[in-house]
């Protein structure tokens, strides 16, 4: 259609056919809802918590109604079904029961999905089932809350003969940035996409079947992992922790800091990835079979009999120094997160990632790449735009915003009097960069050119700040280990005091900067007296 010559504009058919395909989205999902069609293995309880009753899902392998069980807490990402194969495989306990933590009451009221309540909640159910001994074993962040059940005095542990660990996760300090506070930023920000992507994004019904959903997004808000450590430290009954090789869905660090606060605990690494668990159980199996085989001669450690070398090593505390650098998939993230804010903010985006350096988060010349990556992309967009649109680019929204007519204007006689060597000289002048980058488009300067100033510049500008930042930063984020309920203000506070720096201190050290604080402070008097 010819947007030109019709009377409705682009952006209101742009949304009118947004608008359609939302209707017809939500059409095809209430429409053609997919059958809750129920695994062979499932069973039902029902129990009672908190003065509700809940309707506990559970997958039971083996023997109905049985002494001894092997009890799963599977992870919230991979769920139940993921470790429908171990369980089969594993015949260490008269059955296996993979527990499938409820969302809500018959009521349809909410349960929290915190830690605490996931043990309770299993404990009352083990209860209900009249079960004599129990081994439980925790897969991902399934192994959480069997970390809480046996370490919680209020839940009898009389029935419970051991735990079993499967690439599970453990300490806070060991978990994505190593914060509460953070963590649970980032965490938030993940919840929200899911939910912008569930409701505003037409996805004709794909949306649910991906495991990013509420009942992933949401226990990670309600995830303190602030008690863990000591939770470890005071385990008493045999432990055993198995981490595949080549496992990388959680670091293979947490189970060695497991490991180690654990003096009884046995660690096996058996060859493999986390898809093992799925695939070749048997090797999980055997090392089952093996603990079991223990525990039933009555030849296994515990905290009493463990070795003093151990109780002294678990005593020790943490030392960050000695861990491994942080997993692909998380040093990934911060870099995505690093490169997002650069491109929206370049100054923002080299303190931030400063300040990541400081806190021992990332890599100095990891940051700097990041840092590079994401400028390279904005500055270079803005010069393809002023080369391939020219001079009416300033007129669009959003560049109409930032840049105006006499900066344009001024960067114009510049590079004629002054060359292409501006290009390297505006990455140190606040508010240049923008009408520099543009006119230098504009001007069809040579590409070659522009790249090598602009990469001169960068080099030198992006290192300097990125230094500044953790050598600011890092005395100050020091405190955030004493006081971790305020990291996140701490390090958005330090962001903001840098940029003041940076934009307000700067400049001010410049006969240029100078005047143009003056005429700014100016027309915020006249605008506002």
């Amino acid at each position: 259609m010819n947007f030109k010559n019709s009377k409705v504009s682009a952006p209101i058919w742009v949304l009118v056919v947004y608008l359609f395909l939302i209707a017809l989205s939500w059409f095809i999902q209430l429409r053609f809802t997919e059958p809750d069609t129920p695994n062979k293995y499932q069973k039902t309880e029902r129990i009672e918590f908190n003065g509700e009753q809940v309707e506990i899902r559970y997958l039971l392998i083996g023997k109905e109604e049985p002494r001894s069980a092997a009890f799963y807490f599977p992870d919230i990402y991979y769920k139940a079904d993921f470790l429908i194969s171990l369980a089969e495989a594993d015949t260490s306990e008269e059955s296996r029961i993979i527990f499938d933590y409820p969302l809500e009451s018959l009521n349809g009221n909410e349960i929290s999905l915190s830690i605490e309540s996931r043990s309770e909640i299993a404990s009352i159910f083990i209860d209900s089932l009249g079960i004599e001994t129990v081994s439980v074993r925790g897969h991902g962040y399934g192994g959480l809350p069997a970390i809480e059940m046996i370490s919680d005095s209020n839940i009898s542990n009389s029935r419970i003969k051991n735990l079993v660990l499967l690439s599970s996760l453990g300490v806070q300090e060991l978990q994505f940035l190593g914060n509460y506070s953070f963590n649970r930023s980032i965490y938030s920000m993940l919840h929200v996409m899911m939910k912008i992507s569930e409701f505003m994004i037409p996805h004709m019904g794909y949306f649910y079947q991906q495991p990013l959903q509420d009942y992933y997004t949401k226990p990670l808000l309600e995830m303190d992992q602030s008690g863990v450590r000591e939770q470890l430290k005071s385990l008493g009954l045999p432990v055993l922790i198995i981490h595949p090789v080549d496992d990388n869905y959680s670091s293979v660090t947490i189970s060695q800091e497991t490991h180690r606060l654990v003096p009884q605990s046995y660690f096996v690494s058996p060859d493999g990835s986390h898809k093992t668990y799925i695939l070749e159980p048997e090797k999980i199996v055997s090392q089952l079979d093996w603990f079991t085989e223990l525990s039933e001669k009555n030849d296994i450690a515990n905290r009493n009999n463990a070795s003093h070398e151990r109780i002294s090593d678990a005593q020790k505390e943490f030392d960050p120094d000695s861990v491994q650098d942080l997993n692909r998939s998380t040093l990934a993230l911060l870099g995505f997160m690093v490169v997002l804010i650069a491109t929206m903010s370049e100054d923002l985006g080299a303190i931030s990632a400063g300040l990541l350096v400081a806190s021992g988060l990332l890599p100095y010349w990891f940051a700097i790449a990041v840092t590079i990556l994401g400028i390279f992309v904005v500055d270079m967009s803005i010069f393809l735009l002023g080369k391939y649109v020219g001079r009416p680019v300033i007129e669009k929204v959003p560049f109409r915003w930032f840049i105006k007519e006499n900066d344009v204007q001024s960067a114009e006689n510049t590079f004629k009097m002054r060359g292409v060597e501006i290009i390297f000289l505006a990455r140190f002048l606040p508010g240049a960069r923008l009408p520099v980058y543009l006119v230098a488009g504009i001007l069809k300067v040579n590409f070659t050119f522009f790249l090598t100033y602009f990469f001169l510049a960068i080099s030198i500008w992006a290192p300097l700040l990125i230094w500044l930042s953790a050598f600011v930063g890092e005395p100050i984020l020091d405190y955030i280990k004493t006081y971790q309920n305020y990291a996140l203000w701490v390090f958005m506070g330090l962001m903001l005091f840098i940029y003041l720096i940076v934009k307000l201190v700067v400049p001010l050290t410049t006969l240029k900067g100078r005047q143009r604080m003056v005429i700014k402070w100016r027309r915020f008097r006249e605008k506002f007296s």
